[in-house]
């Protein structure tokens, strides 16, 4: 494979249910790491969503290899806590068999004193996500190529199961 040269700007990515939508975009952290935050509303009425009222949670530097490796499907789950100011909001994301076959994704944002947020991703729509993931791995770690980073995530996964 040739060399990458570099990374290109990766826009937001929108997931919708039933009752709620996610939207999953680029963000850096205040210490200059790159991420992605992950913003959740309500479904307030038909195709409008309480953008005023969503829970927004940035993950970590630590968290974001755990997130990959579940989008990618080499681990079940992850669930992380204490994010926000107050610690009081957190995320669950969840790889499931879906009725259809394959897989699906369960994402679960929550904030203390308010419903939590859930959406099915379904697999082609993680693909965005899990792309999104490694780009910003890659801001972070601009010496390697993709294929380096999504290795990296391969092992990292191997050392959770």
């Amino acid at each position: 494979m040739a060399e990458e040269k570099e990374v290109k700007n990766y826009g937001n990515f929108h997931a919708y249910g039933g009752k709620a939508a996610l939207d999953f975009k680029p963000s850096e952290t205040r210490a200059g790491i790159h991420t992605i935050s992950i913003e959740g509303a309500k479904l307030i009425s038909e195709k409008k969503f309480d953008w005023n009222d969503k829970v927004s949670i940035q993950i970590t530097r630590a968290e974001l290899p755990m997130v990959a490796a579940v989008f990618f499907a080499k681990i079940e789950s992850c669930k992380f806590a204490n994010h926000g100011a107050d610690k009081t909001k957190g995320f669950e994301i969840k790889c499931q068999p879906s009725p259809k076959g394959g897989k699906h994704f369960y994402v679960n944002l929550y904030e203390k004193n308010k419903p939590g947020i859930a959406v099915q991703v379904n697999a082609e729509d993680a693909v965005s996500v899990f792309a999104m993931i490694v780009v910003q791995m890659r801001r972070n770690w601009p010496h390697l190529s993709s294929d380096s980073v999504i290795e990296i995530i391969k092992q990292y996964a191997a050392t959770k199961r």
